[in-house]
């Protein structure tokens, strides 16, 4: 999930909510992952360890992309507000109460124009071509054209993308449910922008090498070619 702490060209400013919390507005662009486990270890041995359930998730704030922990339900495309605290390496962790709020809905149009805005400056951004030599788990941000949509044998959602550079594309792996929703509605043809973590996985092809995927934790489409999942429905059914 994106967020950003400015829309429609309105500056957004810190507001102190007390000495520990902080306020932060901020609108979601890309879906959260689903809740993840995490465990403490107690030290007592025979003792059930406690379970700490977190989802992660990606806001523009001040016109960058942080990464984002807690308890929490944001939605793309919304503005928030959110209490927390920055940590360490520009970590945002969202606390439980009060709970974010909903603030502005954008549109389309605006959603897309402001990722791609956040996607040329961003040290995230990757492109499509150069994501085979990024190393395993780093968090990108790629753009490129949907050439394949469809479902892996365990019928979780995939993508490929590619362009002029690298033809034969990049496959992508939704994260979540939530995100294979978002997949499942691209067409073939689309212009997507996705944020994820890279994924390097043995060719079965070449034995010995490594084939490079990425986790989809986030996906948006632009508006503009919206219409192409149609469009190409319709040009297989006359060529049929």
């Amino acid at each position: 999930m994106f967020g950003n702490l400015q829309a429609n060209g309105s500056a957004c400013k810190w507001l102190r909510f007390n000495i520990q919390r902080t306020v932060k507005q901020s609108c979601p662009l890309l879906h959260v992952v689903d809740s993840v486990a995490g465990i403490i270890n107690t030290g007592v041995v025979g003792k059930p360890l406690p379970i700490i359930e977190r989802r992660e998730g990606f806001f523009i704030i001040d016109g960058k992309i942080i990464r984002a922990f807690g308890v929490f339900d944001a939605k793309i495309g919304s503005k928030y507000n959110i209490f927390g605290h920055m940590g360490e390496g520009d970590i945002l962790n969202i606390n439980k109460t009060p709970e974010i709020q909903l603030t502005e809905t954008l549109g389309d149009r605006d959603l897309w124009s402001q990722v791609y805005e956040i996607l040329s400056n961003s040290d995230l951004a990757v492109p499509l071509e150069d994501l085979p030599s990024a190393p395993k788990n780093k968090i990108v941000i790629v753009m490129g054209n949907v050439q394949h949509v469809g479902k892996t044998g365990n019928q979780s959602s995939m993508i490929i993308l590619n362009n002029d550079d690298i033809p034969d594309g990049i496959a992508g792996f939704a994260a979540s449910d939530e995100v294979g929703e978002e997949i499942d509605a691209i067409g073939k043809g689309a212009e997507v922008i996705i944020i994820g973590k890279v994924l390097k996985n043995k060719d079965r092809q070449n034995a010995g090498e490594l084939r490079t995927a990425i986790n989809v934790m986030g996906v948006i489409q632009n508006p503009k070619t919206e219409g192409f999942k149609d469009i190409l429905k319709e040009l297989d059914k006359t060529a049929q």
